[in-house]
């Protein structure tokens, strides 16, 4: 199995542990289990990250050695594609609740740690 596949599958293995976790609570909690977004929010995350992981391992020539400065700049395409897709929806009743930002900030974590663990794991490896 190719790195980016392996990783690929560690990040959804993870994305959907914490999203049963996170419906789970919402059960407990008696919160609406599938409201604010939160299936986008995980798919959005986990195939933005999945890209991202993509360009990190196998970057255009010229860019071989800013993995770091590539793997910020996903972040930064992460934080547009809130700004633009989730955020406005939020803020339609005037403030953003804990379940708003948990349905996003969730999947943003997950994804932003399991890609941190994996580029460490690989560039102590190089």
């Amino acid at each position: 199995m190719s790195l980016f596949l392996r990783y690929a599958s560690i990040l959804f293995f993870w994305c959907v542990v914490v999203f049963g976790l996170h419906v789970g609570a919402l059960y407990y909690l008696q919160f609406p289990l599938l409201a604010n977004k939160i299936v986008w929010a995980y798919l959005v995350n986990f195939l933005l990250a999945t890209a991202i992981m993509g360009v990190v391992l196998h970057p255009p020539s010229r860019f071989k050695d800013n993995a770091g400065f590539l793997f910020m700049f996903g972040g930064l395409i992460k934080f547009i594609f809130f700004f633009i897709f989730f955020y406005p929806s939020f803020l339609q009743d005037g403030n953003i609740s804990r379940a708003e930002f948990f349905a996003f900030f969730a999947p943003y974590a997950t994804c932003l740690f399991v890609n941190t663990k994996l580029l460490i794991h690989k560039l102590s490896k190089d």
